[in-house]
């Protein structure tokens, strides 16, 4: 048995760099009605890994994202939300203006490199310029040194740290209706009227 060594290598000798356009706020809704598509400002509240959209728009605008890209915020009034990427697995996804898309080839997997890049955003901080907006460039993120493994080993570990995603997803879900439950019967047993009974109280408890 023997250890397949990762090797290090520059985003720009994995990537081809294309950009998105137009889209701007005004033409977007949150009805689903028109296309999937993804503005800028959309990246900040992404995890690594997205299955849907938060946004869709009937105007036509956007750039269709490839399959296996990487999707980076081009600006920003902080660097370190630029210290981040996201990808999509859904197709037919269409990216506004200011959204820099970086295609992975073929023999490697966007989401293991979405992780990767999100577990090291020292490494971009110092790509970022400017001062009272700060940006980040295709140039700048070509220059990113990432580690790559076999793809198998690539897709394990995606797949793991997918995992690990919808299992928070699913607590936080949980997490929320058990506050909304706590809300409910905190305004049942308490009325806002100071003369009112209780609409719940618990068994044996039933006296005035």
């Amino acid at each position: 048995m023997y250890t397949v060594l990762w090797e290090q290598c520059k985003l720009g000798d994995i990537v081809k760099w294309s950009k998105g356009n137009d889209l701007a706020k005004s033409v977007l809704n949150e009805t689903k009605s028109g296309e999937d598509v993804i503005h800028y400002a959309d990246l900040y509240k992404f995890n690594p890994v997205v299955t849907n959209v938060i946004h869709w728009s009937e105007s036509g605008q956007g750039t269709i994202i490839p399959e296996n890209s990487l999707l980076f915020p081009m600006s920003d009034v902080t660097p370190v939300g630029l210290a981040r990427t996201s990808t999509i697995l859904k197709t037919g996804v269409k990216a506004g203006g200011d959204t820099l898309i970086g295609t992975i080839s073929i023999e490697q997997i966007a989401e293991f490199i979405s992780y990767q890049i999100n577990a090291i955003p020292g490494k971009i901080l110092p790509l970022v310029t400017g001062t009272t907006v700060r940006h980040i460039s295709a140039g700048a993120l070509s220059t990113l040194e990432v580690m790559i493994p076999t793809k198998s080993e690539q897709r394990k570990i995606s797949d793991f740290f997918n995992n690990l995603e919808n299992l928070i997803t699913l607590q936080q879900r949980k997490l929320e209706l058990l506050k909304q439950l706590k809300q409910g019967f905190l305004q049942q047993m308490f009325p806002q009227n100071k003369k009112a009974a209780p609409k719940v109280r618990f068994a044996d408890f039933d006296e005035e």
